[in-house]
């Protein structure tokens, strides 16, 4: 995916990825975090997160606060400092 791509070359470590839903979504370099659907056609976001900074930085999605097919909530924080950002 070429935003996927970009998003290396600039060292993005979070991507918000809207109207993301092709069949099937991987790369190498990302973790995907998806609302909790059944339905995959009817997702309308997905965030990738660089697999190299997930030792960093701590990425939790939070389908307790909203679980929706257009939405989603995420805490990121520094993982050494233990303190959400």
């Amino acid at each position: 995916m070429q935003a996927l791509e970009q998003a290396l070359e600039k060292k993005a470590g979070i991507v918000c990825l809207q109207e993301p839903y092709l069949g099937s979504l991987s790369h190498p370099s990302f973790t995907f975090f998806w609302p909790e659907i059944e339905e995959k056609k009817t997702i309308r976001v997905a965030t990738a997160v660089r697999r190299d900074i997930l030792g960093q930085w701590a990425v939790e999605h939070r389908t307790d606060l909203v679980n929706n097919t257009h939405v989603q909530c995420l805490d990121v924080w520094e993982r050494h400092r233990e303190k959400k950002a």
